[in-house]
């Protein structure tokens, strides 16, 4: 589980992230708590 608000244009910039962090989740094999970061810029 992603804790992210539920925004539409924040849901638009981490989907890719959350697709692939969780991939990685079920390679570990584990239970164990897995931290990604990422930056975005607000659109001008």
């Amino acid at each position: 589980m992603l804790g992210v608000a539920g925004t539409s244009t924040l849901r638009r910039h981490i989907e890719r992230l959350e697709a692939n962090t969780a991939k990685r989740f079920t390679a570990a094999g584990s239970s164990e708590k897995l931290r990604r970061f990422a930056e975005f810029g607000a659109a001008s």
